[in-house]
């Protein structure tokens, strides 16, 4: 009954479709990333960021200060130029 098996076996296998080709992954639309700071940076972004809830009145959250911290990086000429000076002083 071996043969009958390969048979079996055969009847299935040829049921099976073939793999779908390569699918395109879904680019995430943000990134994560982990910034370590020591005490002294990381307090006074604290007190930063507790100038900013109280001036604003709003609950502002540390990664909205990061993302706008970037964005004017990339917007102004200047700040990148005063971030390259002190990054290769």
């Amino acid at each position: 009954m071996p043969a009958e098996g390969a048979a079996r076996f055969g009847q299935v296998a040829a049921q099976r479709t073939a793999p779908a080709g390569p699918t395109s992954v879904p680019v995430a639309s943000t990134r994560t990333y982990t910034v370590l700071l020591d005490a002294t940076i990381a307090a006074d972004f604290d007190e930063d960021l507790l100038r900013l809830r109280r001036g604003t009145g709003k609950r502002i959250d540390k990664s909205q200060v990061v993302r706008e911290l970037v964005s004017l990086l990339h917007e102004d000429p200047a700040l990148m130029a005063e971030i390259t000076h002190r990054l290769t002083a």
